[in-house]
């Protein structure tokens, strides 16, 4: 053995390759385990049941379309909303109606604030009769078809990725390990 080859190239290329590994583990994990986001479905019927509205409102009273989401919340009584303390936690829906109902908020400005106007079915936004707003339907029978199951393919895919580069550098690792023994075992005694 050489006294001029370093001894910690082994380890240290032991170290990159374990960080690696954790890393891409890592990131696996996280795909696994977030949540997609999106507008929270339960709030338009947990505001009808709270005020008796004649009808369950749709999410536009809040946000810019019926997708919802994070960054969404465009509507005048949406904003008031979350002014008052509405969060993403459904925990949170009835303390702001109370709060704008105590505080007779107006946000649209035409002298009936928005819990009266929601209460009689009426949009706090505008001029519309929330009951005779409808959902699309098409065909004969239509329905409203049933919320999608989470779809998990991406999260599986960075797992599968995750583990063929962990594969691959381990199994590089070794081979760089037996080259370096090798190497070591054809060196002449002396040198």
């Amino acid at each position: 053995m050489s006294t001029c080859e370093p001894r910690t190239a082994p380890k240290t290329a032991a170290r990159a390759v374990l960080r690696g590994l954790r890393a891409c583990l890592a990131l696996a994990a996280l795909l696994l385990l977030s949540a997609p986001c999106h507008a929270h479905n339960t709030f338009p019927q947990q505001i009808a049941d709270q005020l008796n509205m004649p009808c369950v409102p749709q999410c536009t009273i809040c946000h810019r379309d019926n997708l919802g989401g994070f960054n969404t919340v465009v509507q005048p009584f949406g904003v008031a909303m979350r002014g008052v303390g509405l969060t993403f936690d459904p925990t949170t829906v009835t303390g702001a109606v109370n709060k704008l109902e105590a505080a007779m908020t107006d946000s649209d400005g035409d002298g009936t604030g928005d819990i009266l106007e929601l209460s009689a079915g009426q949009d706090p936004n505008g001029n519309v009769d929330l009951c005779s707003v409808k959902s699309p339907q098409y065909g004969c029978g239509a329905r409203i078809a049933a919320p999608l199951a989470p779809d998990h393919s991406g999260a599986v895919a960075a797992l599968i990725v995750a583990s063929v580069l962990g594969a691959s550098a381990h199994r590089g690792a070794r081979r760089r390990r037996q080259r370096r023994s090798a190497r070591l075992q054809r060196a002449p005694a002396g040198s």
